[in-house]
């Protein structure tokens, strides 16, 4: 019955869970960059909760293994860019260009890490400190 139906609410990215989900439309977008940016600077991480199929996971996963050149970060950059404490390697991929179709499962991945970027290049600077030109920055 409908009187025992209740919200969600989701276990936190620390416990688990998530801290957002990934917009559905458009019009959620800038709401979406206000609550990552928002979530970054106050904990200084984001659990974004993605709707890519299962397929597209698994994907990504094969492209990423196929992936060479994976490589250490200077001991001095690893936190920016792996986060603190973070043990691993990363690979460079091409640059994603959002006019070119996401073609496989690790570029859809990409394209999302794009699309979150320029959801926040406005945002960057008055709340985060600097500019985000790019994705690496």
């Amino acid at each position: 019955p409908v009187s025992r139906l209740r919200q969600y609410e989701p276990p936190s990215g620390e416990d688990g869970g998530f801290d957002l989900a990934w917009p559905t439309s458009e019009e959620y977008a800038d709401a979406f960059a206000w609550d990552l940016t928002e979530k970054l600077v106050t904990k200084g991480f984001c659990v974004v909760q993605t709707f890519l199929a299962v397929d597209t996971l698994a994907s990504a996963a094969v492209d990423a293994q196929n992936v060479g050149g994976w490589k250490r970060f200077m001991e001095e950059l690893e936190p920016a860019y792996l986060g603190r404490s973070a043990v691993g390697k990363a690979a460079w991929l091409e640059a994603d260009a959002p006019d070119r179709e996401a073609d496989g499962g690790l570029a859809q991945c990409d394209r999302l890490l794009t699309e979150m970027w320029l959801s926040m290049e406005q945002l960057s600077q008055a709340m985060l400190g600097f500019g985000a030109v790019g994705r690496t920055d």
